[in-house]
């Protein structure tokens, strides 16, 4: 699965120096990205602390993979052979998290090794 990565570029500042006017960055604007699609899903915070390898991460990513594969090896059979690319099963597989998301309780499982 992919993960979308939001960066956030910082506002200029104005400041002169012997040569002129250079640019200096500060933390005070945010831009947004140019494309609506992203800027409408993708949050433009990231929190360090947020665990990234968790149960539903790697159950639909264990769950799409094999899919996906079993789907491939039926469809190359074929004399017109299809394909089903990676970023279907990531469209696929987003509701599903989602969905995830919202009904699997917030439980923290130690596994000691």
């Amino acid at each position: 699965m992919a993960m979308a990565m939001a960066t956030a570029t910082v506002g200029k500042e104005d400041h002169q120096d012997g040569d002129g006017i250079h640019e200096k960055e500060s933390d005070d604007e945010v831009n947004d990205n140019p494309i609506e699609e992203v800027r409408l899903t993708v949050p433009i915070t990231d929190d360090p602390t947020q665990v990234a390898l968790t149960f539903r991460t790697w159950f639909l990513g264990l769950l799409s993979c094999c899919i996906l594969s079993l789907v491939n090896d039926f469809f190359s059979y074929r004399n017109n052979q299809l394909s089903v690319t990676a970023v279907s099963a990531q469209i696929v597989v987003l509701p599903l998290g989602k969905l995830m998301a919202a009904t699997l309780p917030d439980t923290t499982i130690s596994i000691s090794l």
